[in-house]
């Protein structure tokens, strides 16, 4: 006769945080490879496309379930939703900075002087929209949660 394996919250929890840590290795791995293959290496779409894919499934899976388990749910005290919604605007403004100046730098190699300003122009327009999108979507993913937190308490 086979014993059943028990097992108690103590494995459960250590299982989950193992699942948490790879899924963040491999994560970061594929950040690091797609960026390098695409700026460093400068290499073809056909090359890079299937690590970027792979990436971006795993971050909108990562983002729909948290949003549908109520997650990111916006914090009760007042003075806790402005800390947090000016992390969130550096952090979008942090990241419009990056976006732009990769943009710029991958555009602006063996450009004239006046494809670089248009270049330029065309990165600065790109980095207010990146920014102006981030905003809203992390507005609206945390609405979404908070709603859907407050009816799972009900």
């Amino acid at each position: 006769m086979k014993k059943k394996r028990i097992v108690d919250e103590r494995i459960s929890g250590q299982l989950h945080i193992y699942g948490y840590q790879a899924f963040n290795l491999l994560f970061v791995g594929l950040m690091i490879s797609t960026f390098v293959k695409v700026f460093v290496l400068r290499l073809d779409l056909k090359d890079w496309l299937d690590s970027f894919l792979i990436l971006m499934v795993a971050c909108g899976y990562y983002a729909i379930r948290c949003v549908a388990g109520g997650v990111f749910s916006m914090p009760d005290r007042e003075d806790e939703q402005r800390s947090l919604k000016r992390k969130n605007l550096i952090a979008n403004g942090i990241g419009a900075i990056v976006f732009g100046a990769l943009s710029f730098s991958f555009d602006a190699s063996g450009s004239s002087r006046s494809e670089l300003i248009r270049n330029l122009a065309g990165s600065l327009v790109a980095a207010i929209i990146f920014f102006a999108g981030m905003t809203w979507f992390s507005l609206l993913y945390r609405k979404i949660s908070h709603r859907i937190n407050e009816e799972k308490l009900k």
